[in-house]
């Protein structure tokens, strides 16, 4: 039924370093001097947590065309991006530095404390590591490599040494700035989802708190057009709020064909019935999207956790649906 390869994406932030470990990253023996390009940041993550000041801008370093497009896939392969929404990976990829080094420099260093995290544009790297008293060389990062990924979010120790037998060419992101880009996309999505929901009669009723609790619980869902949402008849754990796009509703009685019901468009939302009744409703519709849609869904569980204060008001409503 569902042709759509569109993940629900939740975002979860956390703010708090804790004591994981990088992977993969030893002080071997005998190993190159660390490259200094004048003054190197001062070491800014010796306590919980790192502070961010909202109210200095996020960095933004020109690149072509070229090279955005390259970061940008970077990043969408990469285990710690790869769930983040567009707009958070176009912040993060405009805000990487260009960072160069010399042939033979070290880019990280066993036992420090990691800041940056690098994306290899040109030229290759060594990670070693120490075994049995010496250095050994465990892999060889080419370009579009990325690694210090875990240096932003913990302030553990790096675990290995990387270094540059060629020179290299890398964009770099520190832990600060990634954790400010995320803060403001964070806020920036919350106050829209606020937005939204002040839009939908189902929410009238909610204090600030509780739709407040409600934004952090919603997922997004993008939709091509042409694809089924939901279909008549089978369950449903899903409730969806339309922010664009517009769906259409088609019905069947009694085993005639589907008929055309209507649609909907922003802020119209539809799944309730079946959530509100799951363990013996199914969709009374299928809906389907006419144009390319972006939905805000929350699930079953959220649904019965967040909006249980609302029983009467989803009594009435589901009547005026019926």
């Amino acid at each position: 039924m569902h042709p759509m390869s569109d993940k629900v994406q939740k975002l979860s932030i956390t703010l708090d370093d804790d004591d994981d470990q990088d992977v993969g990253e030893e002080m071997p023996k005998s190993a190159p001097k660390p490259y200094v390009a004048g003054r190197r940041r001062q070491n800014v993550y010796s306590t919980a947590a790192t502070t961010v000041d909202m109210n200095k801008p996020i960095p933004v370093f020109a690149k072509s065309d070229e090279d955005y497009k390259s970061l940008r896939g970077t990043l969408d392969k990469n285990y710690l991006f790869g769930t983040l929404d567009s707009s958070q990976k176009d912040a993060i990829a405009k805000a990487m530095e260009p960072k160069d080094f010399p042939k033979d420099a070290m880019l990280i260093k066993q036992g420090d404390e990691g800041d940056f995290f690098y994306i290899l544009v040109q030229g290759d790297c060594d990670v070693l590591i120490e075994k049995d008293g010496g250095s050994i060389k465990v892999a060889t990062l080419h370009p579009n490599d990325g690694f210090g990924e875990i240096a932003l979010m913990h302030n553990c120790p790096r675990t290995a040494t990387i270094v540059t037998p060629t020179g290299c060419k890398t964009w770099a992101l520190d832990r600060t700035t990634y954790k400010q880009v995320m803060m403001s996309t964070v806020l920036t999505k919350r106050k829209r989802f606020q937005d939204m929901l002040s839009k939908v009669p189902l929410f009238e009723k909610l204090s600030p708190l509780e739709r407040h609790t409600v934004c952090d619980a919603l997922q997004e869902l993008s939709v091509s057009a042409g694809c089924e949402v939901v279909k008549q008849g089978e369950q449903g754990d899903i409730f969806y709020i339309i922010e664009s796009g517009e769906v259409e509703i088609t019905k069947s009685v009694d085993g005639a064909p589907p008929r055309k019901m209507g649609t909907m468009s922003a802020p119209q939302y539809f799944g309730e019935i079946a959530l509100y009744d799951a363990a013996s409703s199914k969709r009374a519709a299928t809906v389907t999207t006419t144009t390319d849609c972006h939905f805000l869904t929350l699930t079953q569980k959220a649904f019965h956790r967040l909006l249980g204060p609302l029983k009467k008001d989803m009594e009435k409503r589901i009547s005026e649906y019926k």
